[in-house]
This record gives structure tokens, C-alpha cells and sequence, in this order.
């Protein structure tokens, strides 16, 4: 489950305009994901976007596991 959250959360993140790199790992109950944005991204910009697409995979997440 962790991966495939991870792996989910990943494809989102992915589409943010002035992502540079993206790095992840996943264990048992955590995963990390690291963002590195190109410097001409404001910051704001960048983290309200991060925020956005985690609220959307979020959402999803409970429409997907509620209906199991």
C-alpha cells in the first residue's frame, strides 16, 4: 500500500510547472518525497501547488478506499 500511494502522490506531483527533481522512498508506514523546484519558481507558488495536488491524490484516496 505504501508504494502504491507513493506512486500515486508521485504521478501528481510530477506535472508541477519548475520541478527540477523529485525523489521518493516508501517503507512499511512512511514514505518521503522530496521536491526540488528550479530557482525562478517562487516558493509560494511552488508549495500552494504541492498542496493542491496532495489535497486532490488526498480526496481521491478516500472516494477509493471508502468504496471497498
Amino acid at each position: 500500500m505504501e508504494t502504491a500511494v507513493t506512486d500515486v502522490l508521485e504521478e501528481e506531483l510530477s506535472t508541477i510547472q519548475g520541478l527540477r527533481t523529485l525523489s521518493s522512498s516508501s517503507s512499511e508506514e512512511n514514505s518521503q518525497i522530496t521536491l526540488e523546484f528550479t530557482l525562478d519558481r517562487p516558493i509560494d507558488v511552488a508549495a500552494q501547488d504541492v498542496r493542491d495536488k496532495v489535497s486532490r491524490v488526498r480526496v481521491a484516496c478516500r472516494w477509493t478506499c471508502s468504496s471497498r
